[in-house]
């Protein structure tokens, strides 16, 4: 799923962002909240088949989101600073991302593991509001010609 997500996702931002310069951030909120319902799918479902459906869909969500994170990245930073913009974005998200085998084990602990995959879900709709106010507030001020 998430290898054809990334061509789709990749095709129609690259064929359309020279008119539409924010299609990226909005390709890239549409795959965060597609993939919200597949998550709790997930989590949800006692079914094989039906969670490897999900996950599959997922992917290919997620894939939507991935083809565009640093092209849309790197239409708002100036190119000067990319590298060091690209170390500290990649930092942060491996910073966060290795606590949440910890956090995931918290709210297992504490709830279940359907139940902190579940939470996932949230944080994928938070990440698409921020995303789209990104774009309507900032990009216009942070956007660079390529």
């Amino acid at each position: 799923g998430a290898a054809i997500g990334v061509w789709v996702g990749g095709r129609l931002s690259d064929r359309f962002a020279k008119a539409r310069p924010r299609v990226r951030f909005a390709i890239n909120a549409t795959g965060m909240l597609l993939a919200v319902p597949f998550i709790f799918a997930m989590a949800a479902t006692d079914s094989r088949v039906l969670c490897c459906a999900a996950m599959g869909v997922f992917g290919f969500a997620r894939g939507l989101y991935d083809a565009n994170l640093f092209a849309s990245f790197f239409q708002v930073v100036n190119p000067r600073y990319r590298s060091a913009a690209t170390g500290l974005f990649l930092s942060g998200a491996f910073i966060l991302g290795s606590a949440s085998s910890t956090v995931l084990g918290f709210i297992g602990d504490r709830f279940s593991l359907a139940a902190g995959i579940r939470t996932l879900s949230g944080f994928y709709v938070l990440a698409a509001l921020v995303t789209l106010a990104a774009a309507v507030f900032f990009f216009r001020r942070d956007y660079e010609e390529n």
